[in-house]
């Protein structure tokens, strides 16, 4: 959730009206504008500041101190919703601009967006040593999404030495940060024993929490290993609840495993219609053998399956964005 700056600038304001009714801003400004003349005769800003720290009690300073940090604060969001602005706008070069003074300053946010417009190549040429740095920077400093996008870079051996190691480092201390995507990649190392031994049970472990979480990607691997029993008992109610979250939340091979479950009543009764429905929605992505088997069981339908199909793709369609 991004908070926009022209909330902090009304909460702001809002703050200086509390002050205003609670008389801390008059105490604040009576003591600088009835300085005596004295003062005058040396340095007026030393004089000021010397006479003040006399004078001004601490909690009015507290107050300019945190002012001064709201103050710093609205600057920062400004820039930074501008950028995100930007990057909307497919202003990447502009975006990049913005982020990469935030970036340097330490703003991890920053420093994340900047290390994907180079992973990307928006804005200013790939440059996969570059987004490696970024990320490391915010990965150091806790960044869940760094330290995923980095374990990837370790993995793949992309702007950095292949390290299976350093990869599964950074993926577990992005799981351990409770991050979907860090729990996702330490379930698909476990089940191809990259850098761990191979292990299921573990697998669907991390793909649970990752699925719990909203992670498409992750319920249908866990829904993968209810179908085939591995590393956990096979149950097909498990992998039909699964393979549905992962579907209804556009997963094309998930959609594709729906179609065939109602097709050859896997754990359901056989339904051609509900088949034919997944298997148009899939095939609407792309995926080919969907395409083939939603014009094989045309056929096989009757008039009225094939309205109520044609139905729920309307709703389907207009449920997208």
């Amino acid at each position: 959730m991004h908070v926009s700056a022209k909330g902090v600038a009304l909460g702001v304001v809002s703050f200086f009206e509390l002050l205003l009714g609670s008389g801390f801003l008059d105490l604040f400004l009576r003591n600088f504008l009835s300085l005596p003349a004295s003062i005058y005769s040396k340095s007026m800003f030393a004089n000021i500041v010397e006479y003040s720290c006399r004078t001004v009690p601490p909690h009015v300073w507290c107050v300019v101190a945190f002012l001064l940090f709201l103050f710093e604060a609205t600057q920062v969001l400004a820039e930074t919703s501008d950028a995100e602005k930007a990057y909307d706008d497919g202003n990447y070069l502009k975006a990049l601009e913005l982020w990469l003074p935030l970036a340097e300053d330490g703003d991890i946010s920053a420093q994340y967006n900047v290390a994907t417009l180079y992973r990307m190549g928006r804005g200013v040429p790939a440059n996969l040593v570059a987004a490696v740095g970024w990320y490391r920077s915010a990965a150091e400093q806790g960044h869940a999404r760094s330290q995923v996008n980095l374990g990837r870079l370790y993995l793949e051996g992309r702007g950095v030495k292949r390290d299976v190691f350093q990869a599964l480092a950074w993926f577990q201390k992005a799981a351990d940060s409770d991050d979907s995507l860090g729990h996702y990649f330490l379930g698909r190392q476990y089940v191809r024993g990259v850098g761990v031994p191979q292990n299921y049970g573990q697998a669907a472990s991390f793909f649970r929490r990752s699925a719990e979480q909203g992670l498409r990607d992750a319920a249908y691997e866990l829904a993968v290993l209810y179908k085939r029993g591995e590393g956990i008992g096979r149950d097909d109610g498990e992998a039909i609840k699964w393979f549905s979250a992962a579907a209804y939340a556009g997963h094309v091979d998930a959609q594709f495993s729906m179609g065939v479950i109602y097709e050859e009543g896997q754990g359901v009764p056989v339904d051609l219609g509900r088949a034919y429905f997944w298997y148009n929605v899939a095939a609407a992505s792309g995926h080919v053998t969907s395409e083939s088997n939603r014009y094989r069981l045309a056929p096989e339908l009757t008039v009225e399956q094939l309205s109520e199909v044609r139905r729920g793709l309307r709703e389907w369609r207009d449920r997208i964005p």
